[in-house]
């Protein structure tokens, strides 16, 4: 995949559009210690520009609400084709996402809100992918709560 160096000449697929999905809607007392995609899902189709590299940034607002050490987390993961039924080319992981804290009080806090961005190489330049934000939860307690999820993807040169 080439890289985008200085006098190179730009063309339209060096820098598709960025695309962006946002959802407001609550998750609560999310129980799943497996990744799931929440309701409703929250994902995004884009194109990869000819460095076949984007930059995967998610975000939400985090809490556990209980006297517990659960966390819950959200991380990117991204398909082949227009949907999850693709081939699957990242797997959800928390160390490309995003976790709560895990307050051992009740009541453990406000909403945390917070971002993640990653780099995701080796694309072929011109295929339709989809990436979607997963979301799990580290504990047995189903006191974890999900307020808002983002994900944005961008070329990257």
């Amino acid at each position: 995949m080439p890289d985008l160096t200085a006098g190179s000449r730009a063309l339209a697929l060096d820098f598709p559009p960025t695309v962006f999905a946002m959802e407001q809607t609550s998750q609560l007392n999310v129980s799943n210690t497996t990744y799931a995609a929440g309701t409703p899902e929250v994902g995004v189709v884009f194109t990869a520009p000819t460095t076949g590299r984007v930059q995967v940034t998610i975000g939400g607002g985090l809490r556990n609400n209980a006297a517990n050490a659960d966390r819950v987390a959200l991380a990117p993961e991204v398909f082949l084709g227009a949907s999850a039924a693709g081939t699957q080319v990242l797997a959800p992981t928390v160390t490309r996402g995003i976790s709560s804290e895990g307050y051992n009080v009740a009541g453990g806090g406000d909403y945390a809100y917070r971002g993640r961005t990653t780099l995701l190489e080796g694309l072929t330049p011109g295929a339709t992918y989809y990436a979607r934000v997963m979301h799990i939860i580290f504990g047995s307690n189903a006191t974890s709560d999900i307020n808002l999820r983002d994900i944005m993807v961008a070329p990257a040169t």
